[in-house]
């Protein structure tokens, strides 16, 4: 068999070659994997301590004799690699996704990290602030459903594992706009499926007035609402169920009240 590189040889090869320019590997979702079977003794190079390398395969060290054209070039030299000086690897991961693969401490501490929480400012710089959701002619900011729900969820999970990130509903490609049945299909299900489903004390689906129970037809006695419900009734009871969700449970005020009432209070 013909050895082929990957994209980690071949930027070995191109960092080592141009050692002016630096050079970037990013590994997108890199908890996807078994990072210790990917790795392998590759991760021992992370440490960055230039008096320790790791040998290369046969076929590996072949490539790379051909490459620089020489035995002792410094990225093969006695058959070892080295991480070049300016090589540098970023690497993304989301912690609260679900039956990954777990990371040792030995592999966590060799990087670097940097949190990245979630926006909730409408002044930030995430393209996520301009989402909206729209429910028939309401519109909701996705930031502000994003604050109220997160709380509801860390009420009821005491945790942030399984709070709903910015990206979570990707808006860019309908113009920032998100859709009852994106919405439904995809953020409540997650919500009653992945959430709140099991949960009794600070369940988001639950509605504890009887007369809005009544009103709305919710299924049961004990006023829960079932994800079966939003696709149970027509499309415009659909709708009113989601506005109650939306304004009276978690208490996010449409767009256009926001701005009469801010501009009331401009007014005073």
């Amino acid at each position: 068999y013909e050895f082929v590189p990957n994209a980690f040889t071949k930027i070995y090869v191109n960092a080592w070659k141009d050692l002016s320019k630096s050079y970037f590997l990013q590994i997108e979702e890199i908890n996807r994997g078994n990072c210790a079977e990917i790795f392998g003794d590759l991760f021992q190079l992370l440490d960055r301590n230039d008096s320790y390398a790791v040998s290369a395969d046969e076929d590996l060290k072949n490539y790379l004799i051909e490459q620089f054209e020489s035995k002792n070039h410094k990225g093969i030299m006695g058959g070892k690699i080295n991480l070049p000086p300016n090589l540098s690897i970023l690497a993304t991961m989301n912690t609260s996704d679900q039956s990954l693969f777990p990371m040792d401490s030995a592999f966590k501490r060799r990087w670097d990290w940097v949190y990245m929480p979630i926006e909730y400012d409408v002044d930030c710089d995430n393209v996520s602030k301009e989402f909206t959701i729209e429910i028939d002619k309401s519109k909701y900011l996705w930031l502000d459903f994003l604050k109220q729900v997160n709380k509801k969820i860390y009420i009821a999970t005491e945790s942030q594992d399984k709070q709903i990130g910015n990206w979570f509903v990707d808006a860019t490609r309908t113009k920032n706009i998100i859709d009852v049945d994106t919405f439904v299909n995809k953020v409540i299900f997650y919500l009653w499926n992945d959430v709140f489903k099991e949960e009794d004390e600070h369940n988001l689906f639950k509605e504890y007035d009887d007369d809005l129970v009544k009103k709305l037809k919710l299924i049961g006695t004990n006023g829960v609402i079932t994800f079966e419900k939003f696709f149970e009734n027509k499309k415009a009871n659909r709708n009113e169920l989601l506005k109650h969700l939306v304004e009276n449970i978690l208490k996010v005020k449409p767009i256009e009240v926001a701005v009469v009432a801010e501009s009331s209070d401009d007014k005073e």
